[in-house]
């Protein structure tokens, strides 16, 4: 009947009684067919912000979604819209911003402006919650304090602490892996904290040493980020410079660059190599009867190559030894089908800084992908904070993605 429209208008009275249903998906349907059928401008509103009540993230999805189609007819639901800016679902979120932006736009500024207005407040909450909250809110705290950067000086203390805890309680594996990644989402804030992180030098080091720790090349980040106040993880980062992983040299060796720059010259060796890596320019693929066979980059262009290639170019271009950053080739990549490296590219304009301003138009597309991947969208809104301030503020930059 929705679909039917205005012609349908003898179903409205069987509707409204349909719409004292229990089923959440039954009043959603009743609430799009009284609107596309009569307008029914009051009916709609109510069973779609009744929706917003359940405890079904799906429900309140499809209700933004046709709270945003109603457009300003919608503006009785603003004040339900603008709550569901801070849903604990971020796909909810997403679908709240994106309602309220069609309904009152100038509502969304401005609650996006608030947001932005109670950092420290912010930071001081999750802080609370990595100290005593439960795993799972811990985690999701973890994940999202990195947007506010320097303003997470407050956090290092408990990012230390979460490097150096033991695995959280959880069944059998998943306390390893949960600890695993716990302690990723730590180091990633403490290399956006940067130098005002230094206390979690010693932290970093220790578990850098660790060969069996995933997380490595993300702990060579952080000290890089932290600069020359960790310069007491020179030693163990030029032993990592040996390692077997290309990625965790290429780590080790930019952190190098960053904390020892007039004194680099075996980190700046390993970068040249990974540009040119023998290993690399040479692919197998497929021929046409199925058979495997070598070929060079000259036909076939290996994703890897062209990733170090690039990463090894920013390094390379702070320390003067080439003449510009890749700036458009990393806007190339990031142009393409999404892929695995896209945060990685992501983080490598942001490390560029200012001179990649011609990227903020790939960013800002990226901020607002439809690709349900908040760490890209959150990768995005620092890099672009990274380029140009004026840009992030404009842009309501953290808002929303400061919401664990």
């Amino acid at each position: 009947m929705a679909a039917v429209g205005p012609k349908a208008k003898a179903a409205v009275p069987a509707l409204l009684e349909a719409a004292e249903s229990r089923d959440s998906w039954v009043c959603l349907s009743v609430a799009r067919a009284l609107w596309n059928i009569d307008r029914q401008t009051n009916a709609a509103v109510r069973l779609y912000t009744r929706s917003l009540q359940s405890t079904n993230s799906s429900h309140r999805q499809v209700a933004l979604v046709y709270l945003r189609q109603m457009g300003t007819a919608a503006r009785a639901a603003r004040p339900q819209i603008q709550a569901a800016l801070k849903d604990s679902d971020d796909l909810v979120r997403r679908k709240a911003e994106k309602a309220l932006r069609e309904v009152d736009p100038d509502l969304l500024h401005s609650s996006l402006q608030g947001i932005n207005e109670q950092i420290p407040a912010a930071v001081a909450k999750l802080v609370q919650t990595i100290q005593s909250g439960e795993f799972k809110d811990c985690f999701r705290a973890l994940e999202t304090i990195a947007v506010f950067g320097p303003d997470a000086k407050p956090a290092v203390p408990a990012l230390i602490e979460v490097l150096t805890g033991p695995a959280p309680q959880l069944p059998g594996p998943f306390a390893g892996i949960g600890l695993m990644n716990s302690r990723r989402n730590a180091a990633v804030a403490l290399a956006e904290i940067g130098p005002e992180a230094r206390a979690a030098a010693p932290a970093l080091i220790g578990l850098l040493k660790e060969h069996r720790d995933h997380n490595r090349a993300i702990y060579c980040k952080a000290l890089g980020r932290i600069g020359p106040a960790a310069n007491e993880a020179v030693p163990v980062l030029e032993e990592t410079l040996q390692d077997d992983n290309r990625g965790i040299r290429l780590a080790a060796a930019v952190a190098l660059t960053r904390i020892e720059p007039q004194q680099a010259s075996n980190a700046v060796a390993v970068l040249k190599s990974l540009q040119n890596d023998p290993e690399l320019a040479t692919v197998w693929v497929t021929d046409e009867s199925g058979a495997a066979k070598q070929t060079s980059l000259k036909d076939f262009q290996n994703p890897a190559s062209r990733f170090f290639r690039l990463s090894a170019s920013v390094p390379l271009w702070r320390l003067g030894l080439e003449q510009e950053p890749p700036v458009e080739g990393i806007i190339e990549e990031l142009n393409g089908p999404y892929g695995s490296d896209h945060v990685s590219y992501v983080e490598l304009l942001g490390d560029i800084g200012p001179e990649a301003k011609a990227a903020l138009p790939t960013l800002a597309k990226h901020l607002n992908t439809d690709q349900f991947i908040i760490g890209l969208r959150r990768a995005a809104a620092i890099a672009i904070r990274r380029i140009d301030p004026g840009e992030a503020a404009r842009l309501g930059l953290p808002g929303m993605l400061a919401v664990p």
